[in-house]
């Protein structure tokens, strides 16, 4: 069940990074953030109303906390997937996120079976692969774009490591402070930016949607952590470019390589050597 709940928090943040970097070519960064914020928001309120939890000063801190790491990955891969392409920023963006929860639940004493490692090996392997370029097709990342990227994955990697430290007993309540610190974090850098013009009404909706979906992801992976090892579900949820790749394939037309192919196999073949682990059930 948990491998379950991490994929489809893979998918969501697919979906929500790429609706938001499209968002991001019309927006800046930060307002993009700010919308998206505030529907996730939203939606963790109800959430919590709805299921219940417990509110602690640990947890709410540490929610806090995580939210702040989130924060700092949404906005640095929002401007990495500005300026493209997608299917080379986010699986960099990936692959430095997955690193941290899973060195962070292997140094806490998390033991996976052998499956489970296996296929969390595969997976690590999967996500640079899936940003494979073709090279007469002229899709290179800029060094900067790598360089935001990059930083994009520890935020990432630091909201999964934290946010698996949270009590269940919380229930989604975590992810209101979390939302909370990140709309106060934005608030000052937008006081302190030059005033922009009217945001493009597309533009915003595209960013509501955005944190919508980005909170459902949220949501599935505080359940996945709360009963799975997070050196696993920091892996299946850090699969998300193979959503970002192919939602640039079907909408922006962006080329597929064999590479790319290749890196959507071995995903498969992780998450089924994973589903098959006792250890992950």
């Amino acid at each position: 069940m948990s491998s379950l709940l991490a994929l489809g928090s893979a998918i969501s943040f697919g979906f929500s990074d790429f609706i938001g970097g499209f968002a991001s070519k019309q927006l800046a960064a930060t307002r993009v953030s700010f919308r998206a914020a505030w529907a996730a928001l939203a939606l963790a309120i109800a959430g919590w109303s709805v299921m219940g939890g417990d509110i602690t000063v640990r947890d709410s801190w540490l929610g806090a906390a995580a939210g702040l790491a989130g924060l700092t990955g949404l906005v640095f891969l929002f401007k990495a997937l500005a300026i493209g392409p997608m299917a080379a920023v986010s699986p960099i963006t990936a692959l430095v996120g997955a690193l941290v929860p899973v060195s962070v639940g292997l140094i806490g004493g998390e033991r996976p079976g052998v499956l489970a490692l296996t296929g969390a090996g595969l997976g690590l392997m999967a996500v640079p692969l899936v940003s494979g370029f073709d090279r007469h097709g002229g899709q290179r990342a800029a060094r900067s774009t790598v360089i935001m990227a990059i930083v994009a994955g520890m935020g990432f990697g630091g909201f999964f490591a934290v946010i698996a430290q949270i009590d269940p007993v919380t229930g989604l309540w975590p992810l209101i402070p979390a939302k909370l610190a990140t709309l106060v974090a934005l608030g000052v850098i937008l006081v302190a930016s030059p005033k922009a013009g009217q945001a493009p009404r597309i533009a915003a909706r595209w960013a509501y949607a955005s944190g919508a979906i980005d909170m459902l992801a949220n949501v599935f992976f505080l359940l996945a952590t709360q009963i799975g090892l997070l050196s696993i579900t920091g892996v299946i949820s850090s699969l998300y470019p193979a959503v970002t790749v192919a939602l640039g394939r079907l909408v922006l037309k962006e080329h597929l390589t064999a590479l790319q192919i290749a890196g959507v196999v071995l995903v498969i073949a992780a998450l089924t050597l994973i589903g098959y682990d006792p250890s992950t059930a």
